[in-house]
C-alpha cells in the first residue's frame, strides 16, 4: 500500500535504520489515532443515545466520566467487523479466490465506502449552512451592514465545498482503486452496495431504538395516568 511505499522510498534513501524508525512512527501513530476515534466517538455514542436514537444504557459513565460501555460497544463492533472482514472472509473464500488479493478487495472496498459515507455527511454540513442563510430569520440578521458580502462568500463556499464533494464521490464510485483486481463496473456496484447498507444499518439503528424509547414512556405515562385515576376514584 501506500505506507509500505512510503517506508521503502525513506529506506532506500535514509537506509535500513531510517526505515525501521519510520515503522516505529507509522505504527505508534496508527494507534493514537485508533485510540482518539475510540474515546471520540464513544462519548458521540452518548450524545446520540440521549437524543433517543441508541438505546439509552450507552448513556452510563463510569464514577470518573468514562463512558466505559459506549467504547466497550464501539470496540468490539469494530473488532467483529476486522476479523470477519481480513480473516474470516478469506479464510473460507480462500479456496475460490487468493486469500492475499481477497483481503486487499475488502480493504479498499471498505475503505472508499466509508470515504463516500463520510463526504456525504460534509454534503450535510455544507447544505445546512445554506439552509441557514437562507432563513428568514437569519437572512434577516446577516443583510445589515458588512454581513452582505459576508453572505455570498458564505454560499460561495458552500456551493464550492458541496460541488468539489459531489465530484470526489463520482470519482471514489466511477473509477476503481485496484483496477487489477476489481474492473470499474464490479468497483461501482460493491461500493454502492457498502454505501447503501451503511445507510440502511444507520436508519434502522437509530430509528428502532428512537421508536422504543418513544413507545416505552407513553406506556409509563399512560400507566401514571391510569394509577392517578384509580387514586381519584378511591378518594371519591
Amino acid at each position: 500500500g501506500n505506507m509500505t511505499a512510503s517506508v521503502q522510498a525513506i529506506a532506500m534513501i535514509f537506509g535500513q535504520q531510517g526505515g525501521v524508525y519510520t515503522d516505529v512512527v507509522l505504527i505508534l501513530s496508527s494507534i493514537a489515532i485508533t485510540s482518539t476515534y475510540i474515546l471520540l466517538f464513544g462519548r458521540i455514542l452518548i450524545f446520540v443515545a440521549q437524543d433517543r436514537r441508541l438505546p439509552a444504557s450507552l448513556t452510563a459513565v463510569s464514577h470518573h466520566g468514562v463512558p466505559i460501555k459506549s467504547i466497550l460497544v464501539q470496540a468490539l463492533i469494530v473488532a467483529g467487523v476486522t476479523v470477519l472482514s481480513f480473516v474470516v472472509v478469506p479464510t473460507v473464500f480462500g479456496i475460490i479466490a487468493n486469500p492475499n488479493d481477497l483481503a486487499v478487495e475488502i480493504y479498499n472496498v471498505m475503505q472508499a465506502g466509508t470515504t463516500v459515507v463520510w463526504v456525504c455527511s460534509i454534503i450535510q454540513l455544507f447544505l445546512y449552512v445554506l439552509w441557514l442563510l437562507f432563513q428568514r430569520k437569519y437572512r434577516s440578521i446577516i443583510s445589515k451592514g458588512r454581513h452582505p458580502l459576508q453572505r455570498k462568500l458564505l454560499i460561495t463556499i458552500a456551493l464550492l465545498g458541496i460541488t468539489s464533494s459531489l465530484v470526489g464521490v463520482w470519482d471514489t464510485i466511477s473509477s476503481s482503486w485496484i483496477p487489477a483486481l476489481l474492473p470499474d463496473r464490479r468497483w461501482t456496484l460493491l461500493i454502492c452496495g457498502i454505501i447503501l447498507f451503511s445507510f440502511l444499518f444507520g436508519w434502522l439503528g437509530s430509528e428502532l431504538p428512537r421508536t422504543h424509547a418513544l413507545v416505552g414512556e407513553q406506556r409509563r405515562v399512560n400507566k401514571r395516568e391510569r394509577i392517578l385515576r384509580e387514586e381519584l376514584e378511591a378518594s371519591y
